[in-house]
């Protein structure tokens, strides 16, 4: 039974089963597929179990991805007051020397 196949049978048993959907085939075979596949007790608990997993995944990747985007701002901040504190040092020092060398 090809995929296909598989989707036309049970496009027929939901139409079958839901005679009112006729116009709606799809939302039939999904009705269906809920109602006998999905919300069975193992098949459910299995669902819910990969819900939660990809949600911890998501949660953790959302956090990491806060704390990498707060790092580099903090790194930045902090090397642009460095930068600035080096150059007022530098500048500090030069004029000092020539102040020095003007005395002798």
């Amino acid at each position: 039974l090809s995929l296909k196949g598989f989707i036309a049978c049970c496009t027929d048993i939901a139409l079958i089963r839901f005679p009112h959907m006729k116009d709606n085939p799809t939302a039939a075979c999904t009705q269906l597929l809920m109602e006998n596949v999905v919300m069975l007790p193992q098949v459910n608990k299995l669902a819910w179990k990969e819900a939660k997993r990809l949600a911890i995944i998501g949660e953790a990747k959302r956090i990491c991805a806060e704390v990498r985007i707060a790092s580099f701002h903090r790194r930045n901040v902090k090397r642009i007051l460095f930068l600035r504190k080096r150059y007022a040092c530098i500048r500090a020092q030069v004029q000092l020397r020539r102040m020095l060398c003007r005395k002798n």
